[in-house]
């Protein structure tokens, strides 16, 4: 059997490419949340659910940044079989973690965009774009909180999730340790979260000439549904 070292691993299973990678986007996102609730802040009453929901979207983010982040130090990228049981407790616990927070940041982001078109729409004849914010919004909650719970109750009992000499109970989805099924609860969570992306992201477009906004503000709003799809 090869040694199984740092060095032979895949670049994007490397230490350094993790910490690189993760600190860089949680700088950025952390800086943007800065700047957003500086203008909050500083504009009388502007506060509202959406800050809130964008703030625990960058801590359930962070958290699950941080799960990931240590998973190398546990066996990340190297052949189940070659680590320890110690190794082993200490992977499947960070993985089971991150799966968890990844699922909230996923929901919390998408719910605080909603919440902010809602602000947007304010006004009696956007009611067609309100209703479809809340339509969408409720669909969304619904599909977060059905992949919060699969996170979080994927083994029962839950410590089986970590815990490999634990031989009672079951284990479905991102509990699973059987490839295909551990595949199929990423690929449906990733199919479904970039769907509802899209999804909130062209939700505003056709209700965009409805806005009564200034023209710096609408070269505004231009923008972020232009960053929106970057």
């Amino acid at each position: 059997m090869s040694d199984s070292t740092s060095e032979n691993l895949p670049v994007i299973n490397r230490a350094s490419t993790i910490l690189g990678a993760s600190l860089t986007f949680l700088i950025i996102a952390w800086f943007a949340i800065f700047l957003r609730l500086l203008v909050r802040f500083k504009t009388p009453g502007s506060l509202g659910w959406d800050d809130l929901f964008v703030m625990l979207a960058g801590l359930a983010a962070t958290a699950g940044s941080v799960f990931v982040c240590l998973q190398p130090g546990t066996g990340m990228g190297h052949h189940i079989y070659t680590l320890n049981q110690d190794k082993l407790y200490d992977y499947f616990h960070y993985v089971y973690a991150a799966n968890v927070t990844y699922c909230l940041s996923t929901v919390f982001i998408k719910i605080s965009i909603l919440i902010q078109y809602l602000r947007i729409f304010n006004q009696s004849y956007h009611y067609v774009a309100r209703r479809t914010c809340i339509i969408l919004l409720v669909v969304i909650s619904c599909w977060g909180i059905a992949f919060f719970l699969i996170s979080l109750l994927g083994c029962i009992p839950i410590a089986k999730n970590w815990d490999l000499s634990i031989t009672s109970g079951h284990c479905v989805m991102f509990g699973s340790k059987d490839p295909t099924m551990l595949f199929g609860a990423f690929v449906s969570h990733a199919a479904s979260n970039m769907f509802f992306d899209i999804l909130v992201w062209i939700l505003p477009i056709p209700f965009f000439k409805t806005l009564k906004l200034r023209e710096k503000q609408k070269k505004g709003v231009v923008a972020l549904i232009t960053l929106g799809a970057v």
